[in-house]
């Protein structure tokens, strides 16, 4: 009985330790004129992509030198060379890209946050079958709010993000 009681009484205090040790609410989402949340962005950083919004074209250059502008209709591949479900992904991705491209789409790997040289290694071992691009300062990756990996962009025609997530992209993107 006194370990039961000794059991409610710390499971009690726990959870009242942890209710006041916690973080502030963070504001309510900006809402655009239609209704829809907005994200804030950090102080001195530009704006996030989100879906439905234009999407910030960019440059990058590629792991074979060339510099490659990215523009929609696109499909993004955010990922690390030490992520496994990168690795497991490719087959998929690379499918992916073939489909992509019958359909007028491109396809670009982006790794974020590497160097040239293991990005070469792991385009070695995995021959993706579309450009893989450098994104070394993680600045492209912050702009699409990439938080895990790998995560998958599909920009439409008009630049605007019609996808993002962690699994593959509907088939008919």
């Amino acid at each position: 009985m006194i370990k039961r009681h000794g059991l409610i009484l710390f499971f009690t205090a726990s959870l009242l330790a942890a209710g006041c040790a916690g973080e502030p609410e963070p504001p309510p989402p900006l809402r655009a004129r239609s209704g829809q949340p907005q994200s804030r962005p950090a102080p001195g950083q530009p704006p996030r992509a989100q879906r439905g919004s234009g999407s910030p074209l960019f440059s990058l250059p590629a792991v074979d030198g060339r510099g490659i502008t990215v523009r929609g209709p696109a499909a993004l591949f955010f990922f690390t060379t030490w992520c496994g479900y990168c690795k497991q992904a490719m087959p998929n991705v690379n499918r992916m890209a073939d489909a992509a491209r019958r359909r007028g789409w491109q396809v670009y790997g982006i790794d974020v946050n590497e160097s040239p040289a293991q990005v070469q290694g792991f385009v070695q071992a995995y021959r993706p079958n579309f450009p893989v691009l450098l994104d070394q300062s993680g600045q492209v990756g912050s702009r699409f709010g990439v938080i895990g990996y790998p995560t998958f962009v599909v920009l439409d025609a008009g630049g605007r993000v019609a996808y993002q997530g962690h699994d593959l992209p509907p088939v008919g993107f």
